[in-house]
């Protein structure tokens, strides 16, 4: 990473196919809008060691930003604020990561099956994450 770069990273908890994300800035959490955040870095990674850029987007100094980008596989998100704005402290309120299961390629940590394709199949797949995580987390 650069220096003085800021990051956050996400678990999917597996391989999902990663083409969408959300980023609600300071402006969005009640803050004054000068501490949006104005520069990004989206990456996507399945070890934590071999980043994808996905894509960088500029805010415009808006509450929030919504980036659209060709799928990445992968279960780590990484978002890099590359540009965190007038005083250099980043401040994100939120962010959202929209995924599919459809051109996963690793298999489901609980049943070892690789879910997607169907609605259904991929619901299944949503809920053994959800069941995985829980199991995991305790």
């Amino acid at each position: 990473e650069e220096s003085g770069s800021q990051s956050v990273t996400y678990s999917l908890g597996f391989e999902c196919s990663v083409k969408e994300i959300t980023l609600f800035h300071a402006e969005a959490a009640g803050l004054d809008s000068s501490l949006n955040t104005k520069a990004f870095r989206i990456e996507v990674s399945s070890d934590g060691e071999t980043w994808t850029k996905a894509a960088e987007a500029s805010t415009g100094g808006k509450a929030s930003t919504n980036v659209s980008f060709k799928p990445v596989s992968g279960s780590l998100v990484k978002v890099t604020i590359t540009d965190p704005g007038a005083d250099g402290i980043a401040r994100i309120a939120d962010i959202d990561i929209f995924a599919s299961l459809e051109h996963a390629s690793s298999r489901c940590a609980l049943c070892g099956k690789a879910h997607g394709g169907t609605f259904a199949d991929s619901f299944i797949g949503f809920i053994h994450m959800i069941i995985y995580k829980l199991t995991h987390w305790f």
